[in-house]
């Protein structure tokens, strides 16, 4: 499968994975400085002046005079640069979203069932029920069943964007498997598409179906690159939408005759909280819902220092696990998360009152089958 973060490899040594991009950036400008590259890449600034720093050894730009003044670019173009560099161009028309041939959903697959159940409902039982059955293609959550043994359910368009916390004994990893593996078994690339950012390995299992846009992300460079790359994404869908003469993904999907468009899932597990990552996360959340981009934050503790405040602000929705405290539980907002047990949680959208619901169980062994089924689909 193609990676589509891969850091660039221009010339000898480390470059920044955004190195690329910075080139297209004082070209297009025609001026080069730190605050620029800072401001059009949405990085911190000491990354930017790294940048810049790399751009006058590679001949991209001048020498500094020792002044303020923005350095001088030595090239007309981008092609021009990648020409000297010997690279070849890229193709620019390559469609990310390509679907392998006659892929079908495997609708009906049957998942195993293990003898020993922690908490609440296994899902190879809750698949075989007439409420899951009946859902709708509407991409579908499972947020799990109430105190009627309801099975309660949202959609990712009314989920949004989401904050997922909790304690690390507080399962809330495996509510991220139901999640994903029942949206495997509903929608097909077309439809929904997945970037996992996980440095702990715990979603490697998903690597190889084609509902990535690439393997699970597992270095610090590679998810800010990611995250960027949403960002793109989200700016080419605005064109797209503008030129057919709609504001949103949801209206564009209205139209007729047009390419498939999914929406895409961003499952991060946010362990890096450097300048450039929290920046690219903050600006995410902010502009790339009306492009039908989601992101799912995912981390231990709500504090500052796992995220910002620009970060929790932008992200009302919360599904909140065991933490370790009452102090945990009021920083996200909630009260009472500290009590919870094993598999139970509580989902809080907006400023609504939380609800108290016990999450489907998903063995590892279920995983394995739903993602073989993929592959083999």
């Amino acid at each position: 499968m193609r990676y589509m973060f891969t850091p660039p490899t221009l010339g000898e040594g480390d470059l920044d994975d955004l190195f690329n991009e910075a080139v297209k950036v004082v070209v297009q400008y025609d001026r080069a400085s730190a605050s620029l590259v800072q401001r059009r890449l949405g990085i911190g600034y000491a990354r930017a002046a790294r940048l810049i720093d790399q751009l006058e050894t590679a001949g991209v730009i001048g020498a500094s005079d020792g002044s303020s003044r923005p350095r001088e670019v030595l090239i007309r173009s981008y092609e021009d640069f990648v020409a000297k560099r010997g690279e070849p161009p890229k193709n620019e028309q390559e469609d990310p979203f390509r679907v392998p041939a006659n892929y079908k959903v495997p609708t009906g697959q049957k998942l195993s069932k293990i003898d020993s159940n922690p908490w609440g409902k296994q899902l190879s039982d809750v698949i075989v029920t007439d409420d899951f059955k009946d859902l709708k293609n509407e991409y579908p959550i499972l947020l799990g069943y109430d105190d009627q043994n309801k099975l309660t359910v949202t959609t990712l368009p009314e989920v949004e964007n989401l904050i997922i916390a909790g304690n690390p004994q507080s399962k809330k990893e495996n509510w991220i498997d139901t999640i994903l593996t029942t949206s495997l078994l509903k929608h097909s690339p077309r439809e929904l598409r997945l970037i996992l950012i996980d440095s702990g390995h715990y979603l490697d299992l998903y690597n190889g179906i084609p509902h990535l846009l690439s393997p699970v992300i597992t270095e610090r460079d590679n998810s800010t690159s990611a995250l960027r790359w949403m960002l793109g994404e989200a700016e080419r869908r605005k064109k797209l939408f503008a030129k057919a003469g709609v504001r949103s993904f949801d209206s564009y999907q209205k139209l007729p005759n047009i390419a498939d468009l999914p929406r895409i899932l961003c499952i991060n597990f946010c362990n890096w909280v450097e300048i450039e990552t929290a920046d690219a996360i903050t600006f995410m959340t902010s502009t790339g819902l009306n492009a039908g981009i989601h992101l799912f934050i995912v981390v231990n503790r709500m504090s500052d220092q796992n995220l910002s405040a620009d970060i929790k602000a932008n992200v009302s929705n919360r599904a909140l696990f065991t933490v370790t405290s009452a102090q945990d539980s009021r920083l996200a907002g909630v009260i009472g998360a500290e009590d919870l047990k094993e598999g139970e949680m509580l989902y809080r959208k907006g400023n609504t009152d939380p609800q108290k619901l016990a999450t489907v169980f998903t063995p590892e062994a279920n995983v394995k089958e739903v993602v073989e089924a993929i592959k083999q689909s």
